[in-house]
């Protein structure tokens, strides 16, 4: 009994340590850009360029995983999946969870694999940066008129209380739009933003 005891808490304090680190990498992370170190294994550096990760993040996911994986099976259930989640900051609701099931069970086998599981996460945070690219275009587009212009980008810039001029704006906007409003002012879309910081 008391060892068992021991090896849970070592392993409860397994998770919480990789949540931690896995929290703060995520707040410190700058940029999502994927990062090859010369470290790591060619699976790892495929699996990063095939999820949209870094290849960092591939091996702390794994190790998460592998922490939840008690019976060593490289598969875990829903149960293991809510867990994983929550160690990562997330905490999804019973109906939430179903649908995460459902979507990363791409076999129906009631388990979920290391790969079903990249796959999902990965899934997860493109659709959260869909989500903050509409939040943040939205703040910019004041007119709602599915454009942001120079001049409207310098008022919502200003009002965050950076100093930038109405020129610079144009030349961010000009970045990733040649198209222009009927006025012939610089305009950016939602879709043409989302193609250039892509």
């Amino acid at each position: 009994g008391d060892h068992r005891d021991l090896h849970l808490c070592d392993r409860r304090q397994r998770q919480m340590c990789i949540r931690d680190r896995y929290q703060r990498r995520v707040r410190d992370q700058s940029s999502s850009t994927v990062n090859m170190s010369l470290d790591h294994s060619p699976s790892m550096r495929d699996e990063a360029r095939k999820f949209a990760l870094s290849a960092d993040e591939v091996k702390e996911l794994r190790e998460v995983f592998d922490l939840f994986d008690a019976d060593n099976s490289n598969s875990i259930d829903a149960t293991e999946l809510a867990s994983i989640l929550r160690t990562v900051g997330l905490n999804p609701t019973p109906a939430e969870l179903a649908d995460y099931v459902r979507q990363a069970d791409k076999d129906g086998d009631g388990q979920i694999s290391y790969t079903e599981f990249l796959h999902l996460l990965s899934e997860c945070r493109s659709q959260n940066k869909e989500e903050e690219l509409d939040l943040a275009f939205s703040y910019f587009d004041a007119t709602n008129d599915g454009g942001v212009t120079p001049a409207e980008l310098l008022r919502q810039l200003q009002a965050l209380g950076m100093s930038v001029t109405e020129a610079e704006c144009e030349v961010m906007i000009t970045a990733a739009s040649a198209d222009t409003d009927a006025r012939g002012r610089p305009r950016v879309s939602r879709d043409q933003l989302a193609a250039y910081l892509a």
